[in-house]
């Protein structure tokens, strides 16, 4: 089923039109370095500096358990490595596994962070920006359906997480 979903994405989602789009947004998810970023400035400035705390707290989780535990556990291969007829679009082929998918991990973790962190409307925007990454890493090729429902689910326990470790340990012996 998940390979009939890819090559659905494959033959009828896939534009000349929406490919570039979906590459800048799974390019914001290359290595986290978008999140990672924005995490950064917030972390430096006073007024941010806890919503920037739950964001770096949220994506060290999701790097030990996604990256450093459940990918060698797992062991999945791409969907281009197991399936010929699924081909990925972009640049050279990655060469991790596969399950969770590391860019839709961060983003929602990230997205799970800034909804118990920040107004609604930034929320929304987050979450939307979560969801569209797993879709372009689907429409990509780079991952099955399953590496996407996975991230996200790990996405947003350890997003969770974070904030309720911020809250309870961090923010405590944080001078206002």
């Amino acid at each position: 089923m998940e390979i009939g979903i890819l090559l659905w994405f494959q033959e009828v989602v896939r534009q000349p039109w929406l490919t570039p789009i979906m590459e800048f947004i799974s390019f914001l998810g290359k290595a986290g370095w978008f999140f990672i970023a924005i995490t950064l400035v917030l972390c430096c400035f006073k007024k941010t500096r806890k919503i920037g705390i739950v964001l770096a707290l949220g994506i060290i989780l999701q790097f030990l358990i996604g990256n450093i535990i459940l990918k060698p556990i797992v062991a999945r291969a791409r969907p281009y490595e197991t399936y010929a007829d699924v081909l990925h679009l972009i640049g050279k082929k990655e060469n991790d596994l596969s399950f969770p998918s590391g860019h839709t991990g961060v983003a929602f973790v990230w997205a799970v962070c800034v909804c118990l962190t920040c107004d609604k409307k930034w929320g929304i925007l987050a979450i939307a920006l979560g969801l569209l990454m797993g879709i372009s890493r689907m429409y990509l090729g780079f991952h099955y359906p399953t590496d996407v429902l996975g991230a996200i689910l790990l996405g947003i326990v350890n997003g969770y997480v974070a904030y309720v470790l911020a809250k309870k340990y961090i923010y405590p012996r944080m001078k206002e």
